[in-house]
């Protein structure tokens, strides 16, 4: 009677095996595909962008009334909501002026969203406006001799971001920048294209 009973706990444990052994393989009905991110813990970007600037009636030494441009910049996120970036602009005012440039070193805090593939973000920066004229030249009251082509510049601005897959987006945001003389501050509107790797 032992022998029996010794076959029949052998087999039913063998089935047990089996069954559990099917168990595992069999892929779980309550496991979830985890959602892409559009925004990178760490990614490099490359701006391509066009720019409209424009100012108050009593601040028309370096652009004129209004400029339209473009420029480049390039980008650093060492986290997800921290970045650094270069950029330069050149700007074709009215009036006949020359054109001008502006370079830019900037500081980045965004706030992804992944499930919207946007981002808005501020940003800041410090830098230079160069071959500008009358920027701080004798016709300005209270000020006298030459004609002074270069200025440091600083800017503050918000904008958003919108990610058509994890490495092309678009953006467009808004600054305004406070230049050495007062009297050459300027708001600026840019929108482009946004590569990332």
């Amino acid at each position: 009677m032992k022998i029996p009973t010794l076959i029949a706990s052998t087999l039913i444990s063998l089935a047990g095996a089996g069954v559990a052994g099917e168990m595992v393989q069999t892929p779980s009905k309550h496991s979830f595909e985890p959602t892409p991110l559009c925004f990178a813990e760490r990614e490099w970007q490359v701006d391509l962008f066009g720019v409209y600037a424009f100012t108050e009636s009593d601040q028309e030494r370096a652009i004129g009334d209004h400029a339209w441009g473009g420029g480049l910049g390039v980008n650093y996120f060492f986290q997800r909501n921290i970045g650094i970036g270069i950029e330069g602009t050149i700007l074709d005012p009215r009036r006949g002026r020359d054109a001008i440039g502006t370079a830019a070193l900037n500081v980045f805090v965004r706030f992804p969203n992944d499930a919207a593939c946007i981002a808005p973000y501020l940003y800041g920066g410090v830098g230079g406006i160069f071959n500008a004229e009358r920027l701080n030249s004798s016709d300005i009251p209270g000020r006298s001799g030459q004609s002074d082509e270069t200025n440091l510049l600083g800017h503050l601005g918000a904008g958003i971001e919108y990610r058509f897959t994890p490495n092309f987006g678009i953006f467009v945001d808004g600054r305004y920048t406070f230049v050495e003389n007062a009297q050459n501050d300027f708001m600026a509107v840019r929108t482009g294209f946004r590569c990332t790797f």
